[in-house]
């Protein structure tokens, strides 16, 4: 599986490649190259995954450690993912999955808080 990030050179983000690929892991999505279209901070991916288009809706960032600055370093993010459908001239989006993982921000953990998984 190949990911080419369309969004911009240097990202920030670095967690967000590795997020994208647990994601179609998780929805067992067997693809050869995703393309990461755009990114909506902390709201949407748009993906072109072999062709098909995605959309990952982000809905809540757990925090569940921080630095030793306070800063959070690891977070479960709860996400869900749709797949875009044409029909007849009708588009609309499928859920294909939904579920949370386990997000690292770069900067090392000095203490972890207990985070329990929980929908809405």
């Amino acid at each position: 599986m190949k990911i080419v990030n369309n969004t911009q050179v240097d990202n920030p983000n670095q967690w967000i490649e590795s997020f994208v690929e647990d994601v179609l892991d998780n929805a067992k999505i067997d693809c050869e190259q995703i393309l990461i279209e755009k990114i909506e901070e902390e709201k949407h991916i748009f993906l072109d995954v072999d062709g098909e288009k995605y959309d990952i809706r982000l809905w809540a960032f757990l925090p569940i450690a921080a630095d030793l600055n306070g800063m959070v370093c690891r977070e479960n993010l709860q996400y869900m993912l749709y797949r875009k459908k044409n029909e007849s001239d009708k588009g609309y989006t499928e859920q294909v999955d939904d579920d949370f993982i386990r997000i690292e921000r770069g900067n090392r953990a000095a203490y972890e808080v207990p985070q329990e998984k929980t929908l809405f």
